[in-house]
């Protein structure tokens, strides 16, 4: 029974903290790094141990890991609330009314299309360019198949 105590390895103390996250994060770095480690808790407090021999590399890593992960800086100060904004917002909305007034009442003339202004069969810039399409995508939109005598 005596042999056993003898042969079981010293642990020592590398971080301890209120939360059990902080010391599961660390026994993560430590595992990462080859070195065994355990959590236990002690009263109010969750304490990381690793055997004796590896405590200096262990602590090592362990600086390296905080220096590395700096707390966030503080989030920005919320924007700045304008006290008449609202203002904005009814004029909008009346705006939008208006519109919609206009249009149904039909103070506005809607029939481009019909008075001849715009015709999008005789207008359309597309039919002017046609030639840069290749023969290939020109005798691929033929209708009919091409006369053969």
């Amino acid at each position: 029974m005596d042999h056993e105590l003898e042969d079981a390895p010293v642990l020592v103390e590398v971080f301890r903290s209120l939360r059990r996250r902080p010391s599961d994060e660390r026994a993560f770095v430590l595992a990462a790094v080859g070195i065994q480690s355990v959590v236990t808790f002690a009263g109010a407090r969750f304490i990381l141990w690793v055997s004796e021999a590896d405590g200096p590399r262990a602590l090592t890593h362990l600086r390296q890991y905080e220096s590395e992960n700096r707390p966030l800086p503080p989030p920005p100060p919320p924007p700045r609330l304008y006290p008449n904004a609202w203002v904005g917002c009814i004029a909008y909305v009346l705006c939008l009314m208006g519109v919609a007034y206009v249009i149904s009442g039909g103070l506005v003339r809607l029939d481009a299309f019909d008075t001849g202004d715009l015709h999008a069969r005789h207008n359309c810039p597309l039919r002017t360019l046609a030639a840069w399409r290749s023969p290939v995508s020109n005798a691929s939109s033929r209708t009919s198949p091409p006369d053969m005598t």
